[in-house]
């Protein structure tokens, strides 16, 4: 049975955005001409492991196909004195170049080995008209001409042509080794990530305040200033009504600009309630400066949300609502429909379009 064409990576993403939505496989498939079978296999594979793109292959596939294998085979069992030579011939007649080394890889994987013939074959014209040829071209050197002729081997040929061939096969499962380290480093690096920004959860991080402005104890600070701020109010016993376990500056040296707060906070109830007021307040200032107060996330998801950044400026322009969902996909709603972009370039394009 012929192999079917590879759907295209945009289908795969509406496979997958209609069926957050709730739609059923079957629903799926009638409305974009996809077979039931091919659109479970993508919403599985996407639960898995959260893409929809091809994953890496252990190794290089051969390049000798099985239906190619089967024609050498039928040759060598027809005729046992056929030549690597005349196999490459055959496969590159029917569209397939290998060399003379591939052949013999193939042959040694089912089990048959070159062996000497125990009788010389009779010539074929065309070797005759060859070595006539060589002689009477060759027939008037001298001694010393011949001196400088280097005459090969067969066996150290062969011998050769065989180290190469273990070489190859080598590089090939080198190759595939390596694939397969890359998916799982890939892999590895996206738990860490996880892992990381699960002990972030109950953090928040505030940017822009002035150096200092915490004073020497951080904690007792922002448990005061946090409820004051956003207008939290304070417990019936006087104290602050958020408990801060940890505050601190971010790493790294005093510059222009003050280094961002970062604070653990012991409840993550607080949390919810500190960006609710964040996002009802208009604008947060200190000391006559403004500040921002954000969730705190691992470098390489705030470094994908930063490349959105572009695209939320033009949607703020253009009074257009949106909202970012973990870990780094812009949500966006126009006319009634929710557009979701998990790349700052496709959200940009869409924005464009809307001029």
């Amino acid at each position: 049975m012929a192999k079917t064409k590879e759907l295209s990576k945009d289908t795969r993403k509406s496979i997958v955005d209609l069926h957050q939505t709730g739609k059923t496989e079957s629903t799926i498939g009638k409305q974009l001409g996809v077979k039931k079978s091919t659109v479970g296999a993508i919403i599985r594979k996407w639960k898995t492991y959260k893409t929809t793109d091809n994953l890496p292959r252990s190794g290089a596939p051969r390049k000798i196909s099985s239906r190619g294998v089967k024609m050498i085979m039928r040759t060598v069992s027809k005729d046992p004195r056929t030549t690597r030579g005349d196999l490459v011939n055959d496969l590159q007649r029917d569209g397939t170049k290998v060399t003379k080394v591939t052949i013999s890889n193939t042959l040694q994987r089912q089990g048959i080995k070159s062996r000497s013939a125990r009788r010389v074959p009779l010539l074929k014209p065309v070797h005759v008209q060859a070595r006539l040829k060589f002689a009477r071209e060759h027939m008037d050197d001298t001694a010393e001409d011949w001196e400088n002729v280097m005459w090969s081997d067969e066996t150290k040929v062969e011998l050769f042509e065989q180290r190469i061939s273990d070489m190859e096969d080598g590089v090939t499962d080198l190759a595939g080794r390596l694939a397969e380290a890359e998916g799982r480093i890939k892999v590895m690096a996206k738990g860490l990530d996880d892992l990381e920004n699960r002990s972030r959860r109950d953090n928040i991080r505030i940017i822009n305040l002035k150096e200092g402005a915490e004073g020497e104890s951080p904690t007792q600070f922002f448990e005061a200033w946090l409820p004051a701020t956003l207008g939290l109010g304070h417990s019936s016993a006087g104290k602050a009504r958020i408990k801060i376990d940890r505050a601190h500056r971010g790493l790294g040296p005093r510059g222009a600009h003050p280094r961002p707060v970062i604070i653990k906070l012991h409840n993550s109830g607080d949390k919810q309630r500190i960006m609710a007021a964040v996002k009802a307040a208009p604008e947060l200032h200190h000391d006559g400066q403004r500040i921002f107060i954000h969730q705190d996330f691992s470098y390489a998801i705030r470094e994908k949300r930063r490349g959105f950044n572009a695209s939320c400026r033009a949607l703020i322009d253009k009074g257009i609502r949106f909202r970012m969902r973990y870990p780094a996909t812009l949500v966006l709603t126009y006319n009634g429909n929710e557009h979701k972009f998990e790349s700052p370039k496709d959200a940009q394009s869409f924005i464009n379009a809307l001029d």
